[in-house]
């Protein structure tokens, strides 16, 4: 396999969303690196040192290829960056370095070896990561969104999420 590409949705509060970015992304954006490194590796290894998964995190290596997309609503961030190898610690271990914020990963082999989608610290209706083949029309098909019922769900999950984060900034305002 030559590399991952992996998109991340991250929902939830704006002020963890904006930690977030300043810690993980802000690093590649600043720094000498302009392929744009991100540097959520670094920061999972930090939270992981004495766990079996940080060997996993230490050979998953750099992400570059950083394209952050538009934010559309507050309480949304997305992105979409690359990495030799997909390993799920990773993304585990900035649910721990980030625990109010819920992200959405998709990703795909870049030899189409395999696809993977789902939640992780999503909301408890939403679908744990996983794996699955990628169809053999995937990249000919008219559409590569969700099957609208799917899109749709998805949408009513991150709506709740955002309800959430904002029920909380409303309380620290009190």
């Amino acid at each position: 396999m030559a590399e991952v590409w992996i998109g991340l949705d991250v929902y939830g509060p704006q002020s963890e969303i904006e930690r977030f970015r300043k810690i993980c992304l802000a690093p590649a954006r600043y720094g000498a690196n302009v392929k744009g490194v991100l540097d959520i590796v670094r920061v999972a290894r930090e939270y992981a040192p004495n766990e079996r998964s940080s060997s996993a995190i230490t050979l998953c290596g750099e992400a570059w290829n950083l394209r952050e997309e538009a934010q559309k609503h507050s309480g949304t961030f997305g992105f979409k960056f690359d990495m030799a190898e997909f390993h799920e610690e990773l993304f585990e271990s900035l649910v721990r370095a980030f625990p109010a914020l819920a992200f959405y990963c998709g990703c795909i082999g870049s030899g189409d070896e395999f696809m993977g989608y789902g939640w992780f610290n999503g909301p408890a209706t939403g679908n744990a990561f996983g794996y699955f083949d990628v169809p053999e029309d995937y990249w000919s098909s008219t559409s590569q969104d969700r099957d609208p019922l799917d899109r749709l769900l998805h949408e009513r999950r991150v709506a709740a999420i955002q309800g959430k984060a904002l029920l909380a900034s409303l309380a620290k305002l009190r």
